[in-house]
């Protein structure tokens, strides 16, 4: 099946250009072998861009809020960079998704349970990826933010447990025996995905949520100082989470992603990117 025609060509095209000029960014913290990873993983043509449309501006955009909330916070100028590269990493595990899942639909239980291994999908993919990155970026911290960033939201917190102190707010994650303290930087990037997945008309969403829903689900979800520094930069700042919607904003390229996707549906034998 052919999947696509001249025009869809250029919007394609013209799409990915826009995403490497208004990314520049966060794509400029990469060297150039990774560069490459990633022109093979979401550029490489347009059935594996549509497909993973939504995720890569996901990904990008919870990479700029990130590095935006720890410059916020007060963190030292390569500490934000090791954000920005780890918020992109976030969702790494999804390209050990199947690839259904990240096109639009309506999930099921079962929908919900495969698309909630991509946490540990990351694992072997950041085996893979590391080796691409250099050697001044925080491992560590790319590793917590692909594995962890699920874990303290309201349905995962079978094995978190909160504890207050005082105005502080301290979790913990059960590890086999022990309570192992998590890090501030689990909730930020906990506190970000959620953000900017519920602002955004994803395939899963029905429609986007408003700032005051956002903000009164992430009340529940994950209450506390970050909570509240986060909400105290957006109302200081609250043009930083724009550029995405410059972009998907644009009908012209909604409607050209939307006939791409369905023809990639109704051909089931040519969904597999392996």
């Amino acid at each position: 099946m052919i999947f696509t025609n001249d025009k869809s060509d250029i919007l394609y095209k013209s799409e990915v250009a826009e995403i490497r000029e208004k990314y520049s960014s966060v794509f400029s913290l990469f060297p150039d072998e990774f560069k490459n990873y990633i022109d093979k993983k979401f550029f490489v043509n347009e059935k594996t861009f549509y497909i993973y449309r939504e995720t890569l501006y996901h990904t990008l955009d919870v990479s700029k809020i990130i590095g935006r909330f720890a410059k916020h916070l007060g963190y030292l100028e390569n500490e934000v960079k090791n954000f920005m590269i780890a918020g992109f990493l976030h969702d790494i595990g999804k390209l050990t998704v199947d690839p259904n899942l990240l096109m639009p639909c309506k999930f099921d239980i079962y929908d919900h349970l495969s698309m909630e291994q991509h946490t540990i999908g990351s694992t072997e993919i950041l085996k893979e990826i590391m080796p691409l990155l250099g050697d001044d970026v925080d491992q560590n911290l790319i590793r917590d933010f692909a594995m962890f960033h699920h874990i303290l939201k309201k349905d995962d917190k079978r094995d978190c447990y909160l504890e207050s102190k005082g105005k502080f707010i301290e979790w913990y994650v059960k590890d086999t025996y022990n309570l192992v303290k998590l890090p501030e930087t689990v909730e930020m990037i906990t506190i970000v995905d959620i953000f900017h997945a519920m602002m955004s008309n994803r395939g899963y969403n029905s429609k986007a949520f408003s700032k005051e829903e956002t903000f009164d689900e992430l009340s529940k979800t994950v209450p506390g100082d970050l909570l509240n520094s986060f909400k105290d930069m957006c109302r200081d700042d609250e043009d930083f989470y724009t550029t995405h919607e410059e972009i998907t904003g644009n009908q012209v390229y909604n409607e050209n992603a939307n006939r791409v996707l369905s023809r990639i549906s109704e051909d089931k034998n040519q969904i597999n990117l392996n």
